[in-house]
């Protein structure tokens, strides 16, 4: 199966040729997408041999930079990020299926933002290490407000934006006006409420203005050991097992 690509269409139209344009294949690019998916398990069932402890971690508003920092404190242990079905394919989707005892236990806590931890540490450091573990960093929309922001009228809250920005504040919901080139807000105004949940505009606003209300956060939901025993954990206090 093959579709007519950009390159075909300006040929029948003798139109100037693309350099990049080519006849794309799509039966190699499902062959292609299932070998990957392959080699993926394949990595997986590896870190099931190598390591003694699985963890399935949840995480919330994720930053790269820290993440890698993550990794760098465990760097004699494997993380596998995304890819939630085929991770659950990896580990077994049911008893008949799992890779291991126990297993498919671990697979209906892959839903959403979350990932797999393999490591040879002990239960106890990898349970304190991400329940003290967060970093601040700016909120997008649906994230739940960490704290309560308010601009007061004038020029004083909105004084490390430029006037130029006048319309584009508007847009989002801002008050705003410009006096002597200079950005006015016409009322108080809530920004964020602590505890409610921040929509796209004030998402934005909160960035330009450079807070950051949102938390990188990783919370273990589940485990399971060497010896098979699997342990689930409150998103809460995840040091306590349910």
């Amino acid at each position: 199966v093959s579709t007519q690509s950009t390159w075909d269409f300006q040929q029948e139209k003798g139109m100037p040729l693309s350099k990049r344009s080519k006849t794309v294949h799509l039966t190699k690019v499902k062959k292609k997408g299932k070998a990957q998916k392959e080699v993926y398990i394949e990595k997986i069932h590896d870190a099931c041999v190598k390591y003694k402890n699985c963890y399935v971690f949840k995480y919330s508003n994720m930053i790269t930079k820290p993440f890698r920092e993550i990794q760098s404190d465990f760097s004699t242990s494997k993380f596998f990020l995304g890819k939630n079905k085929v991770m659950q394919v990896a580990l077994g989707k049911d008893e008949e299926h799992e890779y291991k005892a126990n297993m498919h236990l671990l697979s209906p806590h892959l839903e959403g933002e979350c990932g797999l931890l393999f490591t040879d540490l002990p239960s106890e450091e990898v349970l304190k290490y991400f329940k003290s573990f967060s970093k601040k960093t700016y909120a997008k929309g649906g994230v739940v407000s960490s704290e309560t922001v308010i601009l007061k009228a004038g020029a004083a809250a909105l004084s490390s934006l430029p006037g130029s920005m006048e319309a584009h504040l508007r847009l989002l919901g801002l008050p705003v006006h410009l006096k002597d080139e200079k950005l006015q807000l016409e009322t108080d105004y809530t920004l964020a409420k602590e505890s409610e949940e921040l929509n796209v505009e004030k998402a934005k606003i909160l960035r330009l203005l450079g807070y950051k209300l949102g938390e990188f956060k990783i919370h273990i939901a589940a485990t399971l050991n060497e010896k098979g025993e699997y342990t689930k954990y409150e998103q809460r206090e995840f040091s306590q097992p349910i």
